[in-house]
């Protein structure tokens, strides 16, 4: 996610609330009136009423956004705005502060994560988050620089790939590492492009570049995937497709063509690698059957909501997902049925962290039980990939989470993107603090 890359993931929808919400107002804007049409056709309301508040208020319309707002907190799905910073001159409004008190009233918090390590380098303006098994070192991009840098399990850091080297745009939430071929895929934008590299994890050489141009907001690739085989599967925001880059032709395509996912963003694999989990705008998570290229929603209970999510990983029954969309943002573990197409139960593993403020915490990477993921961004600091005040920054935050029971771990033992890490103790190096990474 960029700061062009602020996606919705709507689930669930009364339609009947819906309309009796939708109620009738003189200087009613083209954007709520775009976002107004989605109601009645939206699968949930949560995604698509938290947008109309903010567009309310964009508009300049205080009560209107507030009333939306408060129609929000009434699902009870999670939603929190006093961690978004697009509220930040309502925090002190009594009827804002009323409504926050009561959502917090509502929603524990919840604080299970750790200190990772801690990135020194506090204006990279970071996205996503990758791992090497065989070397035992992340991989962390910057938006801002337009490199990616490489963090030792000695602490060192330095420039794996260096600002702009190969014309390297933006780099965004797809950061994996291919351990068959010993690659790195990479995710990358700018206003008028968008790309995947491709580069060889021995030498730092750029193997490929897939680019498509992105003028008047027409692409946007997001996140991406890589299948045990080397098949390549990526997210287009803008587009609302997933492509395809095969081991075997190399060549970027669509996959799936007749499945529409507005604002895709986080994917991953089921574990069996037959099916393709997809969060989107308006939907929540689509499931596309590998082999026959069609798609269903993946179904939930009412008070359970897919919104908001930007990455997106599938460990065991179960996906981890970062929902940053909602509010303030949230760590989770959806439960999947047997069958892997419906949600069985939710569990918050982090919420509510102040370093999650402002779209703070984005994506990460599974590795063995835990899952370590960027947690203050700062995203919303930057503009056009500059900060006015380099002084606001604070340094990056990489928190670890655990997501995986030990019985279940041994189980997953053969699948890639669940990597090992094997080094322990405290560790201060170049550019980095360590708190100690879990075996």
């Amino acid at each position: 996610m960029t700061s062009l890359r602020i996606t919705f993931c709507a689930v669930g929808v009364s339609t009947l609330l819906a309309t009796a919400a939708w109620g009738q107002h003189p200087r009613k804007p083209a954007p709520v009136r775009e976002m107004e049409r989605l109601l009645p056709t939206a699968s949930d309301s949560g995604a698509v009423m938290y947008e109309l508040a903010r567009r309310w208020w964009r508009a300049g319309e205080r009560d209107s956004a507030l009333d939306w707002l408060e129609k929000v907190s009434v699902l009870q799905q999670g939603y929190d705005p006093s961690g978004d910073e697009t509220w930040t001159a309502l925090f002190d409004d009594p009827r804002f502060r009323q409504l926050t008190e009561k959502i917090h009233a509502s929603i524990p918090v919840i604080h299970r994560s750790d200190t990772a390590f801690t990135v020194l380098e506090r204006d990279l303006d970071p996205d996503g988050l990758g791992y090497d098994p065989a070397e035992r070192v992340f991989y962390l991009g910057s938006m801002a620089k337009r490199k990616i840098v490489k963090i030792q399990p000695d602490g060192r850091v330095s420039d794996f790939i260096a600002p702009r080297q190969d014309g390297m745009l933006r780099v965004g939430s797809g950061i994996k590492v291919d351990p068959r071929t010993r690659t790195l895929w990479v995710t990358c934008d700018a206003p008028d492009s968008t790309a995947v590299f491709h580069y060889d994890l021995r030498t730092g050489k750029l193997i490929r570049k897939y680019a498509l141009s992105a003028r008047g907001q027409t692409h946007l690739f997001n996140d991406l995937v890589v299948s045990r085989r080397g098949d390549v599967y990526v997210s287009d925001t803008w587009g609302g497709h997933v492509y395809r880059i095969a081991h075997d032709t190399d060549r970027l395509r669509i996959f799936a063509p007749g499945v529409h996912l507005p604002g895709a963003n986080g994917l991953d694999l089921s574990p069996d690698e037959r099916a393709l989990y997809v969060a989107h705008f308006n939907g929540g998570i689509s499931v596309i059957d590998i082999a026959s290229g069609t798609a269903r929603l993946l179904s939930h209970r009412a008070d359970v909501t897919l919104a908001g999510i930007d990455g997106l990983y599938a460990v065991g029954h179960s996906l981890v997902a970062v929902q940053s969309g909602i509010g303030w943002p949230r760590v989770v573990r959806f439960d999947l049925n047997a069958e892997g197409d419906r949600v069985v139960g939710l569990e918050v593993l982090e919420s509510r962290n102040p370093l999650f403020f402002g779209w703070g915490a984005t994506t990460g990477v599974v590795v063995r039980d835990s899952f370590y993921y960027v947690a203050n961004t700062q995203i919303w600091r930057f503009v056009n990939d500059r900060v006015d005040d380099p002084r606001q920054l604070t340094p990056i935050e990489i928190l670890r989470v655990q997501v995986v029971p030990p019985s279940l771990n041994r189980q997953l033992g053969a699948r890639a993107k669940c990597h090992d890490s094997s080094c322990c103790g405290k560790l201060h190096g170049r550019g980095v603090a360590f708190r100690g990474w879990r075996r």
